[in-house]
This record gives C-alpha cells, structure tokens and sequence, in this order.
C-alpha cells in the first residue's frame, strides 16, 4: 500500500511539474547553444560565441572534487539527459549570477518534443537537494515538492544515511 500511494505522489508531482513547465513560453526563454557538463548543477553554453558557466538555480549536487558520493553519477544523468541536445534554454531570475559569476537560471531542454526543466529532473531523480539563497525565487515550491518525493522514496542521495544535512552534503 504505501508503494502505491508513493507511485501516485510522483505521477501527481510529475503532472504539476508538467503543467508549470508547460506554463512556460519557449519564445520568452533565452535559447543558447550547449556546450559541455561541468558537475550536475553546472553546464557550459555558448552565448554570442562566449563560453559562459551556468548555474541551475536552486539546485545543490554533490561535488566532484572532494570525491563526494553520487557527485559523478549526478554528472552523469545531466550528461545523459542533455546528450541529444544542440540548444538548452535558460529562464533567468531576479539575481542573474552568483558570486564565481556564473549565470543562475532555470534550464529547460527538450525530451521526446516535451520542454522539461533540468532543474527539476536533477532534484526529482535524487542527484540534488534544494539550496536557496536568494529573494523570491518562481519555482522553490515546485522544487521542494519535487524534493520531498524524492526524499520519501529513499532515490540516490536520500538513500545514504545521514549524507543530507541542513548544511548540505556530509561525507559518510
């Protein structure tokens, strides 16, 4: 039974997160071309012919350097679910970048024809925790949901005791 109501929780976390992705129009969203994944919060795009290093908004993963568990499979799902993708699209905030001058965005990329947020997909599969510093962000709420479902269902990070902490990731 509790298998049951976990599987409805996601399919009804998965419905909302479809109809608030499908809220968002693509021809107000900045389209850049894809360059490379840095770590599983991290990519690099091309904007006007410059590199640029973006930061998913909201979005903690574990750190490759310190050899933090799951840093290198968080790497690996954004590399899997960015490797047909030419473009990504990046939907920006009221704070454009962080303190190492990364731009902050939301990334959305296509999936079957479907816009999908990056953002979300890391946090929902257990490759990142919620991590919010700034002032009204639009999608924390959509984002914590996704959070708690994953947390519940014990997925990736949430499945190593006491690596999730208030602070962050704690080395077992």
């Amino acid at each position: 039974m509790k298998q049951k109501i976990k599987n409805l929780g996601i399919i009804l976390l998965s419905c909302f997160m479809l109809v608030s992705c499908s809220k968002v129009n693509v021809k107000k969203l900045e389209k850049v071309s894809m360059s490379k994944v840095i770590d599983g919060d991290t990519i690099l795009v091309s904007i006007d012919g410059k590199n640029e290093a973006v930061r998913m908004l909201l979005v903690d993963a574990p750190e490759i350097r310190g050899d933090y568990p799951l840093s290198n499979e968080a790497k690996d799902f954004v590399k899997e679910r960015l490797k047909d993708d030419e473009y990504v699209y990046l939907d920006r905030d009221n704070q454009e970048r962080d303190n190492a001058g990364r731009i902050l965005a939301y990334v959305y990329h296509y999936d079957n024809r479907k816009l999908k947020m990056l953002n979300d997909e890391v946090i929902s599969n257990g490759f990142g925790i919620v991590s919010n510093t700034y002032e009204n962000p639009k999608y924390l709420k959509e984002l914590i949901k996704s959070q708690e479902l994953s947390k519940s269902s014990g997925k990736n990070i949430w499945g190593i005791e006491g690596y999730v902490n208030e602070n962050g990731y704690k080395k077992p």
